[in-house]
């Protein structure tokens, strides 16, 4: 916020336009190519299960040819049958690895960091409701592309606990279930805070509501949805907490991902405890130092993407 305060006072009207329009015109690239990275993605990450196969099962490699019978011929993966054409875990659902790149990616493409950071700062000024219904009048493009912002990343969350339950059910499958479980909670309460952003942008583009409410009342009512989204969301991490702790002793067990990930995951988890629950028990308390405890998760992201390809299969421990 500094260093934006720092180019406004330093570049005429003209320079700031152009800069705008630079951040919109790379936004709208980001946009258009989405689908293109998404398929890439997708790609990368199932296109090569049958490698999988093969590393987990030396013996398949030669076993690409029909034998004399016409039959294809298997090998024995952990007492069962396993072929070319029936993997082993077919049905079964997602490998380790291609859990662990579907969780990363899921991370790195959510886009809450672009409405949280770049588009909400500059439409709500919560000292002035009137200029903040002004600027989403004005800019009724950017707070919808906001809103699909917020509701992308909910939905990426519903994969990423999809994900990230195959890749701890080796360490506990009925525990790596109730991690999910919080996460799918977490996901569910935030998308119902969420809706206060659709109700926001009903009120402000709806013209009878002006002639109901008169301007007085309507900003009472924007200014009450708007704060209604922060609380809602606020109060679902306490929830997003308890999925962080319970990931973080997961992955500590697990043995195949780094102690330290399981850590930082715990560290973080009570962080967002700690956080959310600051208005309610300790309001005069001062936690600026509590964004620290927050990296844990890029961390994980980074761990995931970089080396989660690497993971092998592990025989479920209970």
């Amino acid at each position: 916020m500094l260093s934006n305060n720092l180019v406004l006072k330093s570049v005429n009207r003209s320079g700031s336009q152009a800069a705008r329009y630079r951040a919109g015109l790379i936004s709208n690239v980001w946009i258009q190519n989405y689908p293109l990275v998404l398929f890439l993605i997708l790609r990368l990450i199932f296109c090569d299960r049958a490698h999988t196969i093969f590393v987990m099962n030396p013996g398949l490699e030669n076993t690409g040819t029909k034998n004399g019978r016409g039959a294809y011929p298997s090998a024995s993966a952990g007492g069962r049958s396993v072929s070319l054409r029936n993997p082993a875990n077919r049905n079964e659902g997602l490998t380790l690895r291609q859990a662990a790149l579907i969780a990363g990616f899921g991370y790195l493409l959510s886009p809450v960091s672009y409405a949280e950071f770049s588009i909400m700062p500059k439409l709500v000024i919560p000292s002035n409701i009137e200029q903040t219904a002004q600027n989403i009048v004005a800019h009724q493009g950017m707070f919808v592309g906001a809103i699909f912002c917020y509701l992308i990343t909910f939905l990426e969350d519903v994969v990423i606990a999809w994900a990230l339950y195959y890749l701890l059910a080796p360490v506990n499958r009925s525990l790596s279930l109730l991690t999910a479980w919080f996460r799918l909670v977490y996901t569910a309460v935030a998308l119902y805070g969420w809706l206060n952003l659709v109700t926001a942008f009903r009120l402000l583009t709806t013209s009878d509501y002006m002639t109901l409410f008169g301007s007085t009342q309507l900003h009472a009512q924007l200014k009450l949805v708007l704060n209604s989204f922060r609380y809602d969301w606020s109060m679902s991490l306490v929830i997003f907490g308890i999925h962080l702790i319970l990931l973080g002793y997961l992955i500590y067990r697990s043995g195949y991902i780094p102690r330290v990930m399981g850590i930082l995951l715990v560290i973080d988890g009570l962080g967002w405890e700690i956080d959310s629950l600051h208005p309610y028990f300790y309001p005069n308390a001062h936690l600026g130092f509590i964004f620290i405890t927050f990296l844990g998760e890029l961390v994980f992201m980074l761990w995931l993407l970089i080396r989660g390809w690497r993971i092998r299969e592990q025989p479920a421990h209970s």
